[in-house]
């Protein structure tokens, strides 16, 4: 997920900036493990003094995102209390307090339950928070297209607080039926709670060339990045009514790479323009998907081209930037 390491790196090296000035920031605290990496970074592409720098220094492992790539995937057991069957009483599985994600074989057995007891004690089990079985109960039937929870869904993220509970009802607003969920989307959009945001993500998944006017007004008054980016893509999905000029402020503006990036590919699809306007810009992006669009599309003059073979040459670039910058060297590209 974190991809700015090699890009600071490379600015850093450009920059001439001292490798010194990264020490006092590879102690204690939130950030030292970006300032770690980019000094990595900065070794792998020929730095003896960030190399001598690292060789000082005993790394922790405990990187962010290594605790979520190292949790198992602990399938028909609970977090708490023994081992529960996906064949056991609809009243026990409704009990355990399930990991994410919920195993296999326990959301199969209750998406095709035809038993009406079963089905009830989902139903009730949805209509309240507080019930342990609330989280798995949601998921079920939503994937059943049983909207029977939704007014205390709807309840919840209106709320808009934080917390599993909110996750929990965004997540069955987004995994119902899309007949389902773009009405509802629809309905919700110009709210500016949890609501909004559930329906900007339906939206990024559905959208209609019906629904252009509405995301345009929604995405020029948006604050919220994660919101921002659903409906970037909603709009990347409709070039038959662009272009937008929205997305060109949410590039400019925006300062969340992950959005940015969704600018871009949505830009491309529905700009005939974005070739000459941004795409060369995209070259230096720090996302390596922004980069591969622009190696992609840029129209080609001297600095493109350029910046295209420092690109194909450099050997900590991304594959997929690599593999477009030597495709348009080639002639192969767009």
């Amino acid at each position: 997920m974190e991809s700015r390491s090699d890009y600071y790196a490379t600015l850093a090296l450009r920059l001439s900036v001292p490798v010194a000035s990264f020490a006092a920031d590879l102690g204690e605290g939130d950030e030292q493990w970006i300032v770690g990496d980019v000094v990595e970074a900065m070794a792998r592409r020929g730095s003896v003094e960030a190399a001598e720098l690292l060789s000082t220094l005993e790394r922790d492992d405990d990187q962010p995102g290594d605790e979520m790539a190292g949790t198992p995937v602990v399938e028909l057991r609970s977090t708490t209390g023994p081992r529960v069957s996906a064949d056991a009483p609809i009243d026990d599985l409704l009990a355990a307090t399930w990991h994410r994600p919920f195993p296999k074989a326990v959301i199969n057995r209750l998406r095709m339950t035809r038993d009406p007891v079963e089905v009830d004690a989902l139903r009730r089990a949805a209509r309240d928070v507080d019930n342990p079985g609330w989280h798995l109960a949601l998921h079920v039937l939503a994937r059943r297209a049983d909207v029977s929870p939704l007014e205390v869904v709807e309840r919840v993220l209106a709320a808009d607080e934080t917390g599993s509970v909110r996750a929990s009802a965004f997540r069955f607003v987004t995994a119902l039926p899309s007949d389902i969920a773009l009405p509802l989307a629809r309905s919700w959009l110009s709210h500016d709670d949890g609501r909004g945001s559930a329906a900007s993500a339906v939206l990024a998944s559905h959208a209609e060339p019906v629904d252009a006017l509405a995301l345009r007004e929604a995405l020029a008054v948006a604050t919220d990045y994660y919101s921002m980016s659903s409906l970037v893509e909603a709009l990347g999905r409709l070039p038959e009514a662009g272009p937008f000029p929205e997305l060109d402020e949410v590039y400019v503006h925006s300062a969340y790479s992950y959005t940015r990036a969704r600018a871009v590919h949505a830009m491309a699809a529905t700009d005939p323009a974005f070739a000459d306007k941004w795409a060369a810009e995209c070259l230096w992006d720090c996302e390596g998907v922004v980069r591969a669009e622009g190696a992609r599309l840029a129209s080609l003059d001297s600095v493109v081209a350029a910046r295209l073979q420092e690109l194909a040459n450099d050997e900590f670039e991304v594959d997929e930037v690599r593999d477009e910058a030597q495709a348009r060297l080639d002639g192969r590209g767009a």
